[in-house]
């Protein structure tokens, strides 16, 4: 997915300094073993750890402020294909708010995602990067860097949630 990195200490710095802020605009794809309810909306749940799994996450109303917006962009028989844009940048925070509305991602067995759908073997965690808005750290001119969708994920949107134009 997309990452940015800085060439100098100045714009490290600033960079550092738009996420903590959480200026960034971020946008991922998530494969979810169904569709979220409601299919559009916006999460406002606090994420804390977890005390009973080291390392993962969980909506905790003393953890910290979280956000999240997401709209299901189209469901198939194996999940849904979900837009989601965080707002803050916590750990798991997408893994965790998708699954707190019942819809977990594919491959995330962390946090109930399915592994396998029918005979479609879920190779990983279905979440991808697709797209980041930024300003420059010197100009402040907004700059956006997208990913293509890597192989791995489109086979299994192609098999779970196909196209309904697909080969039209």
């Amino acid at each position: 997915g997309v990452t940015v990195l800085a060439r100098t200490k100045e714009a490290a710095a600033a960079l550092s300094a738009a996420f903590r802020d959480g200026e960034p605009e971020k946008t991922y794809l998530a494969l979810t073993a169904r569709a979220p309810v409601p299919h559009e909306g916006r999460i406002d749940a606090p994420l804390g750890k977890d005390p009973a799994r080291a390392g993962l996450r969980r909506v905790d109303p003393r953890g910290d402020p979280a956000a999240t917006g997401y709209r299901t962009i189209r469901t198939g028989p194996g999940g849904a294909l979900v837009e989601a844009r965080p707002e803050t940048g916590r750990t798991h925070q997408i893994r965790v708010h998708l699954a707190h509305l019942g819809a977990p991602l594919l491959g995330d067995a962390r946090y109930g995602g399915p592994r396998r759908v029918g005979e479609v073997a879920i190779p990983r965690v279905m979440l991808h990067a697709l797209r980041l808005e930024i300003a420059h750290p010197t100009t402040g001119a907004r700059m956006t860097f997208e990913a293509q969708v890597p192989e791995d994920f489109a086979e299994v949107e192609r098999a779970l949630v196909p196209s309904p134009h697909r080969g039209v």
